[in-house]
């Protein structure tokens, strides 16, 4: 989630921080039913709704969407009684990283011995960790290019 976060607001990032801001809002019980959640949450934005003021039949909600399927129209998610109001917002900070500002779980990382910048191996061109000290691509000097001299 952080790699398709960073991808879509990575310029809004600031001092290479992205703030993500989550707001109050029913999770789901289990570990199966996150796209009936997206799909309910994505309905009621469309609609004007605020997600986090609903409080969903969780047991309905697949039949519901099946339904919906077969009849070609989307309609609202099945809803509780009850109106309790869920966490609080949370905000979580990821941390971007290397020249394509991307967070650092998606690929191995080096620090540049010179820089102190951390790179992911990938954008540096490498399959494996070089031993010893290490200049990214920026710190590092050009290769001699092989010029004689008379």
């Amino acid at each position: 989630m952080e790699i398709q976060l960073a991808e879509c607001y990575q310029t809004l990032a600031t001092d290479r921080t992205l703030a993500v801001e989550l707001p109050p809002a029913q999770t789901q019980q289990g570990g199966v039913d996150c796209g009936l959640f997206a799909i309910a949450f994505a309905y009621e934005l469309a609609n004007g709704n605020d997600p986090s003021d609903v409080s969903f039949d969780q047991g309905k909600m697949r039949q519901h969407l099946v339904q919906c399927l077969e009849k070609r129209r989307l309609e609202a998610f099945p809803r509780q009684l009850n109106t309790a109001r869920f966490n609080k917002r949370q905000t979580y900070d990821i941390g971007l990283f290397c020249y394509c500002s991307m967070p650092e779980c998606w690929d191995d990382m080096l620090q540049c011995d010179l820089c102190e910048e951390w790179l992911h191996m990938a954008c540096e061109g490498l399959k494996t960790a070089p031993k010893g000290e290490w200049l990214c691509s920026v710190c590092r000097p050009p290769k001699s290019i092989g010029v004689r001299y008379c």
